[in-house]
């Protein structure tokens, strides 16, 4: 799979999930495997705001530093991609599918495929804004009626972007409705061979990844929600064989995970910001149950330890 320039092996994208993929569950997902990782989703006004920290950082580990925008004023857009990239992006990407109320009010997210003029014109104007390679991720459309991906996608690769992510989903289905990956086979089938396409949406594991891929000729393919207390996916897309991990690893895997946060943040913000992977680590291992409800008042790492220590040492 192919960035610009850039050959990707594996070929497979952890996708950008806002307030989850910081730099500590990026660089988790590279050790297992990942072949690429994006931060959270970021809007122009916090890039262009004077005095303002950059909301964005390298993981360690991380070859390519993607940064992802969105937004529907091109100048504005194009302005705060220049600013990305002299703090070390090494690709943009532009979002046309985030499905949030907050980011479809502004007529931005998911809403532009409902204009595929205006995803045009963003495009070309970041294009022409910076030195480094445009990818845009959209969605199958916003609906039944306006299910126009291979349309957006044409139009945004005309405007010079070199990758588009399709995610398999209308708006209307957001994070939990059906897939369709007749989507996907649809936008491959629109575009360029040289232009990389990457699927997202449905994939649990390397079956799935393989089965995606025979059915739509997608380039890569993107992981998002499944990999939520689960880095172990990549290591299986990586290798194509199924990995599940002991209880005694998930547990290794979830103590280092809360390691990286406090080296990253401090000790009160990981266990605030981090309870919610805690959750999701927790699934399936012995009294999941009890452990989801204890963790909901940790505030250290003593906390955490002491609570799975005993399922630590039986696991051995």
């Amino acid at each position: 799979m192919r960035i610009g320039t850039h050959q990707i092996e594996p070929s497979t994208v952890l996708a950008p999930m806002a307030a989850i993929t910081n730099p500590p569950f990026r660089q988790l997902c590279l050790e297992h495997g990942a072949g690429l990782t994006v931060c959270e989703i970021v809007s122009p006004d916090q890039l262009l705001r004077p005095n303002k920290p950059v909301p964005f950082e390298r993981a360690p580990g991380e070859r390519l530093l993607i940064v992802q925008l969105y937004g529907r004023y091109p100048k504005k857009v194009a302005e705060a991609a220049r600013i990305a990239v002299a703090h070390g992006a090494d690709v943009i990407d532009l979002n046309l599918g985030c499905p949030a109320r907050k980011i479809v009010k502004q007529g931005a997210g998911v809403a532009m495929m409902r204009e595929p003029d205006l995803a045009r014109l963003v495009t070309r104007a970041v294009v022409d804004a910076v030195g480094v390679p445009v990818t845009v991720k959209m969605r199958a459309g916003w609906s039944e009626a306006e299910a126009n991906a291979p349309v957006v996608a044409r139009a945004v690769v005309e405007a010079g972007a070199c990758v588009v992510t399709i995610h398999a989903r209308l708006r209307e289905a957001v994070h939990t409705g059906p897939f369709d990956w007749a989507f996907i086979r649809q936008v491959r089938d629109a575009l360029p061979p040289e232009v990389t396409v990457i699927g997202n949406g449905g994939i649990r594991d390397a079956a799935d990844a393989a089965r995606m891929r025979a059915e739509t000729g997608c380039d890569g393919v993107m992981i998002g929600r499944a990999a939520r207390g689960d880095p172990w996916i990549f290591t299986e897309l990586a290798t194509g064989k199924p990995h599940r991990p002991s209880d005694h690893e998930r547990i290794e895997v979830m103590l280092r995970h809360f390691d990286l946060y406090v080296a990253w943040a401090d000790e009160d913000r990981a266990a605030r910001e981090m309870r919610k992977h805690l959750l999701w680590y927790t699934k399936g291992l012995p009294e999941a149950a009890r452990l989801r409800k204890a963790l909901s008042g940790l505030e250290t790492r003593k906390d955490v330890v002491d609570l799975v220590a005993p399922l630590l040492a039986g696991s051995r």
